[in-house]
């Protein structure tokens, strides 16, 4: 079983990763590639970061799961998420100096019922050796939120 974690870098080309993909795959690699460029910008700017890549593993990748949504349109929540925590002066410092990676993955993603307290979005989002990931619910209602509230959660440990 091919274990390839592609690192998804919004300025080179998806091609690189292509032998290692199925045609599905690497068809939405490039449509993630484009989707998270413009945040990622906004992110860097709004954060005073320099992020050119967003981690991923699209060999984990199943269309039959994100039916209505692309993963790179459930991946920018997670951004924003990010770049809301930068609203606050201590939270971009701390951004800035602590976060050193972003990972949208597709493995590992832990089903939860939905819920007011967006349960299921902070069980699939994590901030582990200065990477913050989430793993791609395709019900991502309140992710935005919810990776707010737990960065700033675990920039406060």
């Amino acid at each position: 079983m091919n274990r390839l974690v592609a690192v998804l870098s919004v300025a080179v080309a998806a091609a690189a990763f292509a032998e290692d993909l199925k045609p599905g795959q690497e068809a939405e690699l490039a449509n993630f590639t484009k989707e998270v460029q413009t945040n990622l910008d906004a992110l860097n700017e709004a954060c005073g970061t320099k992020f050119t890549t967003v981690q991923s593993d699209f060999a984990h990748y199943d269309k039959t799961k994100f039916t209505s949504m692309h993963p790179g349109q459930v991946c920018q929540s997670m951004l924003l998420g990010v770049k809301m925590v930068c609203g606050t002066p201590a939270y971009k410092k701390a951004v800035a100096s602590k976060v050193k990676g972003l990972a949208c993955l597709f493995a590992g993603v832990k089903v939860l019922p939905p819920d007011r307290e967006n349960t299921r979005e902070k069980a699939n989002l994590s901030f582990e050796k200065g990477v913050f990931a989430y793993r791609l619910d395709t019900d991502h209602a309140g992710a935005a939120i919810a990776a707010k509230q737990v960065l700033e959660a675990a920039l406060d440990k």
